[in-house]
Parts: C-alpha cells; sequence; structure tokens
C-alpha cells in the first residue's frame, strides 16, 4: 500500500523532460547587438520568431529548451534574417541541421558549434 501511495505522489517527469540544443561555440556577430535564433520546419523556418530566440546563460552558451514531444526536425540558426544565416567557416551555404531523437547519442542533450555565417551577395543599385 505504501508503495502505491509513493509512485502515486510522484511528480509527472513528462513534464520535465525537453530537449535542450546549446551553441557551445560561434563565430563573432555580424553586429554587435545581435542574437542567435533556432529557425526550423516546426516554425515555417521562421529566421526570427522571439518564441526562438536563444538565451545566454552565465557561462556564454547560447541554448533553447524545446518539448521532448519532438522526435524529428531540421533547422539552422540564424542572427534574425536569412541574410544573416549559419553557414561553413568559409562562409558557404550548410545543409540543415537534423535531429532524430533515435538516432542522437543523448536526445536530450545537443551541444553543437557554429562554424560560421553565410556569405551573402551584396548589391547597389544606381
Amino acid at each position: 500500500m505504501f508503495l502505491l501511495f509513493a509512485i502515486a505522489s510522484l511528480p509527472s517527469q513528462s513534464h520535465a523532460q525537453k530537449i535542450r540544443i546549446e551553441i557551445l561555440k560561434h563565430p563573432p556577430f555580424t553586429a554587435s547587438d545581435s542574437s542567435i535564433y533556432l529557425s526550423s520546419n516546426f516554425n515555417n523556418w521562421s529566421p526570427a520568431e522571439e518564441n526562438y530566440k536563444l538565451i545566454k546563460d552565465s557561462r556564454g552558451i547560447y541554448y533553447i529548451d524545446l518539448p521532448d514531444t519532438l522526435s524529428y526536425f531540421e533547422y539552422k540558426f540564424t542572427q534574425g534574417s536569412w541574410a544573416l544565416v549559419e553557414g561553413t567557416q568559409d562562409g558557404r551555404v550548410r545543409a540543415n541541421r537534423i535531429y532524430s531523437a533515435n538516432k542522437e547519442i543523448n536526445p536530450r542533450l545537443i551541444q553543437l558549434e557554429i562554424e560560421g555565417w553565410e556569405t551573402q551577395p551584396s548589391y547597389v543599385i544606381i
């Protein structure tokens, strides 16, 4: 009887489970007041949605917590615009990142590095 009561009174773990994505290292921002945003197929690839703005912790690591109900999604990081999207170290286009819960070593903690920001062409119309 006591065992049944103890199990029934435990807080639900399902509400506490999250997927945390951390950016351990990134190149300098294009603008000093920039932030990092998660853009994904689950938020219609919005490059600057406030709900997906990463938080900077006391260690200087940017992170975002996502619901553990997500088992697969594609994503990229931006500085709030598609003109300021992550790329390769030499400024080229980077393929979408893929999260697949059944393929991750630790599906609750993803630690990443942003190699670079895409070099976007600039135009001057005369």
